[in-house]
């Protein structure tokens, strides 16, 4: 029996899952014992000894002012990458999908 290229999905798609979990279950393997070495245990650390910082203050100080911009900047930035991302998502969409020359349509017809 012959490999087709019709049959290379069959191999690809399986390989790219066990890829995609094996770093998954890795990444949380890291996460769970060894935290401090991940970016995620990394900035979960920054942000807990930030807090904790935060709540040391005195409530009458300037600096808690300081801690509210951080969280409304935060904020601000989170909503708007999230707006880019829908608008850039909707953009590339419909340029796909109004292109006379369609690149998922077969060829064997």
């Amino acid at each position: 029996m012959v490999f087709q290229k019709e049959y290379l999905d069959m191999v690809l798609v399986p390989c790219g899952i066990v890829i995609m979990f094996g770093y998954h279950i890795y990444l949380l393997y890291r996460i769970i014992l060894y935290p401090h070495t991940t970016v995620i245990g990394y900035e979960n650390h920054n942000k807990r000894a930030w807090v904790e910082r935060m709540m040391q203050v005195d409530p009458d100080m300037k600096e808690t002012g300081i801690a509210l911009q951080v969280l409304s900047g935060n904020i601000s930035a989170a909503t708007y990458l999230a707006s880019l991302s829908i608008g850039l998502s909707s953009l590339i969409g419909a340029w796909v999908g109004s292109s006379s020359n369609n690149i998922f349509m077969s060829r064997n017809r």
